[in-house]
């Protein structure tokens, strides 16, 4: 959250609506509620399984959805993700990132909390990320993406990548998409 305060690529959180997609029991939520006091409404998404068992939340509304379904999702400024879109392959990031688009409110942001790897031309240089994604890959759960890899699913998706920083957790990194608006032929 203290990445979050010292950039203004990240949007500003007065008076918005945030959704953590695929948020569990409410943690990140809570801790953004508390640190952006400021927040209109605060929502965590999640599975109705996950949310059944969730304890309730002061200032965080539990919503049961589904991240591939639009409609499950809160109409909101920001929809946060956190270590979610990596356990995935290609075509359901795709499908879940055209889902938030369709839940996102004007101007809207997503922001994806993940660990990203350099590009191809850096994959030589020691790097804890990388570390990690050799780690991850090894149980065959989930494997991190690149910053291009990042970029060329957001733009299948009707996004861009505004921006992306390394925050102090090695497998935290910051990605900022906004949509992408098609010009207006005349």
């Amino acid at each position: 959250l203290d990445s979050w305060k010292q950039t203004d690529i990240l949007p500003d959180l007065n008076d918005k609506v945030i959704c953590d997609v695929g948020g569990g029991y409410g943690e990140a939520a809570i801790a953004m509620k508390r640190a952006f006091g400021n927040l209109r409404k605060c929502f965590c998404l999640d599975l109705v399984e996950v949310i059944n068992d969730a304890p309730d939340v002061e200032g965080v509304d539990l919503i049961a959805g589904d991240m591939f379904d639009s409609t499950t999702i809160p109409e909101c400024d920001v929809i946060l993700t956190k270590h979610v879109l990596c356990d995935f392959d290609d075509d359901d990031v795709v499908t879940a990132l055209v889902s938030f688009k369709e839940a996102l409110l004007d101007d809207g942001r997503v922001v994806i909390a993940d660990a990203v790897l350099p590009n191809d031309e850096n994959l030589n240089e020691w790097s804890p990320t990388v570390s990690f994604d050799v780690c991850l890959s090894l149980t065959g759960r989930r494997a991190e993406r690149s910053k291009r890899e990042w970029s060329r699913l957001a733009k299948m998706a009707g996004f861009e990548v505004i921006g992306s920083f390394s925050t102090s957790a090695v497998t935290v990194d910051l990605l900022v998409l906004s949509v992408i608006h098609q010009p207006v032929l005349k």
